[in-house]
């Protein structure tokens, strides 16, 4: 709490969308509409490059982590909201169609571009905020307890635009590593291309190891 307060940790304006709609592993699985990063690495090079979708997310996500030292760190796929648990379908017809619908949406929204989480300004009791940023931006995050409980609302104290060198600057500073939730420890964001090819020379030293 007082670590936000005293502005310790950076709070943007955060303007999200959702990626996707997903079964989760479990069986019967959880149904997750997905909040990922998009693309899931930056452009650490380009400085006027985009920054990707929902990079706010990852950013907050990585500032706490950071800051608050404790082993016990065990955060699974952040970026998720469950919207069903036990889900099960008639036929596997049936779920490709939920899907298939799914899917739309998803579309529509990507369509519509990042909207703010909180856009009138409003505190943790529901009601309009008593000092709100006089440039409108107001979509910060709130502090639960518990699921049902919201304790905190912490308005934006890194606005935008977020364009100027300083800025990039901090935030691909943040976006560099992400948090792996198996081992609990810090990995970089390696792109997609990058990890097949680390996979064809780990197989290729292999085959050559035992050959």
């Amino acid at each position: 709490h007082s670590a936000i307060e005293s502005e310790q940790i950076l709070i943007p304006q955060i303007e999200v969308v959702p990626t996707a709609v997903v079964a989760n592993p479990d069986t019967p699985p959880e149904l997750e509409i997905r909040f990922d990063m998009d693309p899931p690495v930056p452009d650490f090079d380009d400085f006027n490059a985009g920054l990707p979708v929902n990079w706010q997310l990852r950013f907050i996500h990585n500032q706490l982590f950071k800051f608050f030292q404790f082993p016990s760190r065990f955060c699974p796929g952040a970026f998720h909201s469950t919207i069903l648990r036990k889900a099960e379908f008639r036929s596997r017809q049936h779920r490709k169609k939920y899907f298939d619908e799914c899917g739309k949406v998803i579309s529509k929204w990507r369509k519509d571009g990042p909207k703010p989480l909180n856009n009138g300004g409003w505190d943790a009791n529901g009601y309009p905020l008593l000092e709100p940023n006089k440039n409108g931006h107001n979509s910060g995050i709130f502090l639960f307890t518990d699921r049902e409980n919201i304790t905190h609302f912490f308005k934006p104290n890194f606005l935008p635009p977020y364009d100027t060198p300083e800025k990039r600057g901090i935030i691909l500073n943040f976006l560099q590593e992400e948090w792996d939730d198996q081992t609990l420890s810090w990995k970089p964001v390696v792109s997609t291309v990058a990890k097949a090819l680390a996979m064809v020379r780990e197989r290729r030293a292999n085959e050559s190891a035992s050959a």
